[in-house]
């Protein structure tokens, strides 16, 4: 297990749908945690994936999310940046972990961290357009240890375990079923988000 030195940076992707709380602090942890130094993380969302049913528009997820990254800012400065080239891409069904990292490589000049709940780890054997086992040996990981999930992998290298003890799990799937079943969410949702999902009566139904 390698760790980490100075100027790195992380990215941070997926379908946030939506951007939660728990996303916002994953990044405050990476950030603030004083064992590595992590410089900057780039808020990556992507866009469709066959994986994926976003039931908003893309319009929709695209006003949210600047909202999100617009407290991200206020909140970590220089220190997190977004980017939008997933997001916007034609061809998102086709982008996977190895695309993603050839592109920041490309253009940061440098091999990035990539953030991954620990329960992606099984499944990693059977990703598609993996070279060599890139994902598991040579691509550089930050894993978020989920704690339904017995971390002991011995065919992994280049990762980094974050333990996140005190955070409240809160997924973005979770987050859709307690919209649909009208529970409250306030406290699962950034206030900026928060308000303007339920301003507009955002509905994440199908």
């Amino acid at each position: 297990m390698n760790t980490l030195g100075e100027n790195n940076t992380a990215i941070y992707w997926g379908a946030f749908n939506p951007p939660t709380l728990w996303h916002q602090k994953v990044i405050e942890w990476i950030l603030k945690d004083e064992k590595w130094t992590i410089d900057q993380i780039i808020f990556t969302p992507d866009g469709a994936r066959p994986d994926k049913k976003f039931w908003v528009s893309l319009e929709e997820r695209e006003e949210i999310i600047e909202i999100f990254y617009e407290e991200l800012q206020n909140m970590f400065w220089a220190h997190v940046d977004i980017s939008r080239h997933f997001l916007h891409g034609k061809n998102g069904s086709e982008i996977n972990t190895f695309h993603i990292n050839k592109y920041f490589e490309e253009t940061l000049w440098v091999m990035p961290y990539q953030i991954f709940g620990s329960d992606v780890i099984p499944d990693m054997e059977t990703w598609w357009n993996n070279p060599d086992r890139f994902a598991q040996e040579r691509l550089k990981k930050i894993f978020l240890n989920r704690p339904w999930y017995d971390f002991s992998p011995k065919w992994l290298d280049n990762f980094i375990l974050l333990d996140i003890p005190w955070l409240i799990e809160v997924s973005s799937t979770t987050l859709k079923q307690m919209l649909e079943s009208k529970q409250a969410i306030d406290h699962l949702l950034t206030p900026e988000v928060h308000r303007h999902i339920t301003e507009n009566n955002i509905s994440y139904n199908s």
